[in-house]
């Protein structure tokens, strides 16, 4: 078996602006009305992966969202 390491991605934060806004916990601990109060604090708030609104496929809206910041230049390679 081979490993391979992959690049990291970083916020880019001329972009996202300050961190403590596109930060959350992991999504086991957040209770929907933290969900919600994530949701608001930004756009590029990594709830927005982590834990998806439950509406139809949460991993295909994760992925797309994720792509859309990389379009965006709210992302880049380390």
């Amino acid at each position: 078996m081979e490993v391979t390491p992959f690049r990291c991605i970083r916020y880019n934060q001329r972009i996202v602006g300050d961190l403590a806004q596109v930060i959350c916990p992991p999504y086991d601990v957040i209770t929907p009305e933290q969900q919600k109060f994530y949701y608001k604090k930004s756009d590029y708030n990594a709830i927005r992966l982590e834990f998806p609104e439950p509406t139809g496929d949460s991993y295909q809206r994760a992925a797309i969202t994720f792509q859309q910041w990389l379009k965006h230049g709210a992302g880049s390679s380390c």
